[in-house]
């Protein structure tokens, strides 16, 4: 995951030099002498993201002829960097894709219009509440997932190994079921990918035991449950359930497409629900989706929520809300918006929306729908926002979690230094 900048110390102060503006400068004009009003929309994304969303940004063009939408495709690689920059220049997007782990960052420091009048009645439970901060609405949920153990079935059948039932199974039974496959194949596959420095498998783990990556704007659990969590991961890789510290590296290095779970490689993965379209049509498998392991074998103590795959959020010194406001609620909540966008970004948050494109979902699409239908009545509350300095947070698993799983740092040493330089980082 990229940083905002170079050092957060830096992009803070950005976003310092942007608050001390003000309102001084604002973002796209027009709407003057009779001509339409323009804004300007950024996102980040590959070929096909940019195919739908000129999609629809037209069809928006052909409904409200009043407004232009100019849209600014960026790669996520150095996208924050130049939001940042933006930002302190007053030269901000009006509308723009967010991202959860920065959300806060720019929320809290006033660079973010309050969209809490946006209708939103017809969100399914959970999803609005993922973008909300002390009460405002900052980024509208622009699709809907949930982490997920993502399963290639014929890898365990190659193996000899029946699939789980992931409504009972524990962390032990992933631990015996992984060292399974990776013996059966002689090592040539593994059954799980490593998990040590994935931090939506760290929080599943935490909300499983009564904890969260954080509570207000603290760090939310103790430290010795992340130096469980590390000395958990450094078993399954002692006892082969997971690839060599060097190998999992150079795996995360990769593309998706290029990585071991899309070719066969790992038997689970710990994902999100909607990349199973992605990785059906890269591996040509048929997936399952499973729900994670759980502490005590029980599906409703699980710890799942729902959760963006990212936000629709716009600039708080916009001279155009009117207009960016109308263009959000297209993005939300049209039938119209949804008949382009599908599932690219997830499953739509609006109810109706989701309904009402079903039957142009492709059949990877229904397995994601199918997978959060199935886990509704087990569902926790959504965490909070990640404070200010949280965005940090998977980078600095990634890295203490290699200096464990390399052998460079024991899991308390590793544990206690991670807890204080997040501490740091919230501090500012």
């Amino acid at each position: 995951m990229t940083q905002l900048s170079p050092t957060r110390r830096g992009f803070l102060s950005l976003l310092g030099a942007a608050g001390a503006a003000g309102a001084l400068t604002a973002c796209s004009g027009g709407g003057q002498g009779g001509g339409p009003t323009e804004i300007r929309f950024a996102y980040w994304g590959n070929d096909t993201r940019q195919r739908l969303t000129e999609q629809a940004v037209e069809v928006f063009h052909s409904r409200h002829p009043d407004i232009r939408v100019k849209a600014e495709l960026g790669q996520f690689q150095g996208y924050f960097d130049k939001l940042a920059t933006q930002t302190a220049a007053n030269d901000m997007p009006d509308v723009f894709q967010m991202n959860e782990k920065y959300l806060a960052e720019y929320a809290q420091r006033g660079a973010l219009l309050d969209l809490s009048e946006l209708d939103t009645t017809r969100f399914s439970p959970g999803t609005k509440e993922a973008g909300m901060s002390e009460g405002a609405l900052y980024g509208v949920n622009a699709g809907v997932n949930a982490p997920t153990m993502m399963t290639n079935p014929r890898v365990f059948e190659e193996a000899g190994v029946e699939l789980p039932d992931d409504t009972t199974w524990t962390w032990d039974d992933l631990r015996a079921t992984s060292a399974a496959i990776t013996e059966a194949t002689g090592g040539t596959r593994h059954g799980l990918g490593s998990m040590a420095g994935n931090d939506a498998a760290f929080h599943v783990y935490l909300r499983q035991r009564g904890a969260s990556l954080y509570t207000d704007r603290a760090v939310g659990f103790p430290v010795e449950l992340l130096e469980s969590w590390f000395a958990d991961n450094l078993r399954l890789q002692d006892e082969g359930c997971v690839p060599p510290a060097a190998a999992a590296n150079e795996n995360g290095a990769k593309s998706i497409d290029e990585q071991a779970f899309a070719n066969g490689g790992y038997a689970v993965a710990a994902d999100y629900s909607n990349l199973v379209t992605q990785l059906e049509d890269i591996s040509g498998e048929d997936l399952r989706l499973l729900r994670y392991p759980s502490t005590t074998g029980r599906a409703a103590e699980g710890g799942l929520w729902l959760r963006a795959s990212m936000f629709w959020s716009a600039s708080a010194r916009t001279r155009q809300s009117a207009a960016v406001l109308t263009f959000i609620d297209f993005l939300a909540n049209s039938t119209a918006c949804g008949e382009v966008l599908l599932a690219e970004r997830g499953l739509p948050a609006n109810a109706d929306v989701l309904a009402h494109v079903a039957d142009r979902l492709t059949a990877s699409d229904l397995k994601a729908v199918a997978y959060l239908e199935a886990i509704e009545p087990e569902l926790g509350p959504t965490p909070p926002l990640q404070p200010v300095g949280g965005g940090e947070f998977p980078n600095v698993l990634s890295r203490y979690a290699d200096e464990v799983m390399f052998g460079r740092m024991p899991p308390a040493a590793a544990a206690t230094q991670l807890v204080a330089e997040i501490e740091a980082s919230l501090a500012g």
